[in-house]
């Protein structure tokens, strides 16, 4: 078991000087910094990383001429604002700035020397995607990936049709395992289908000759048409053919 003194973060233990923020706070508020260093935090790697976020927040705490009990959400959320424009970090890094932050004065606020985390309600940035969307397969490999499923039974078939809605059609996963056997309507000339999204959101849209030919090989192979009823409100991830004694009026 290392000795407290070697779970200090090499940040303390460089002999620079204590952001004033805790000298005039006193040595018993200096002392309960060094207790979440040393023994609240599981590991040294993870001292080591609250120490870089903690320290130059209670730094520039300094330079504002803030006392521990002065500062307040406006005062973190206007740091990691400066941090975010001026020194250009990731949504990631600032989010584990705010974490450590946050975490230092919860510890205070559990020993008595605060009276609430101003961290607390901060709320900390929101993840950008960058380098675009999810990748897809392109017209060639999908045709591949389509060509390699097997389609002598029921359920080749239906994951044929589902994964061409997928390809061609690009909803969610779990929007994708919502659809319903009558979802699918013809349109036209060609046909559609009906895609419920997240919270609700619901439309209409066009579906691909590759994916409509897919779902049309399917349903004839079922035996399901557009007066099938009950089996029209069955999800296509369910199992084909249903079970033994299941009622295909449930949405299985």
């Amino acid at each position: 078991m290392p000795s407290s003194s070697a779970l200090v973060p090499t940040t303390f233990a460089s002999g620079a000087p204590l952001p004033a923020i805790l000298t005039n706070a006193g040595e018993s508020v200096i002392q309960r910094v060094l207790t979440f260093f040393t023994s609240h935090l599981p590991n040294q790697n993870t001292a080591e990383a609250y120490a870089r976020a903690v320290l130059p927040f209670l730094s520039w705490c300094d330079t504002q001429g803030l006392g521990l009990e002065d500062v307040q959400a406006v005062h973190i959320s206007g740091y990691l604002r400066e941090l975010e424009k001026h020194r250009d970090l990731s949504e990631t890094s600032l989010k584990a700035r705010l974490a450590g932050i946050r975490s230092l004065f919860r510890f205070l606020v559990e020993g008595g020397f605060l009276r609430y985390n101003p961290a607390h309600d901060v709320r900390g940035p929101k993840l950008r995607r960058r380098g675009g969307k999810t990748p897809h397969l392109e017209g060639p490999d999908m045709r591949k990936l389509l060509d390699a499923i097997e389609t002598e039974s029921l359920v080749g078939l239906r994951d044929r049709a589902l994964i061409s809605t997928m390809a061609y059609a690009f909803p969610r996963v779990s929007t994708a395992l919502r659809l319903r056997v009558g979802d699918f309507e013809a349109s036209g000339a060609g046909y559609s289908v009906y895609l419920r999204g997240k919270g609700g959101e619901q439309h209409r849209q066009a579906l691909h000759h590759e994916a409509a030919s897919a779902v049309l090989q399917w349903l004839e192979a079922a035996g399901i048409t557009r007066e099938a009823g009950p089996a029209l409100s069955r999800r296509l991830a369910a199992s084909w053919p249903p079970p033994e004694g299941h009622r295909e009026g449930d949405a299985a």
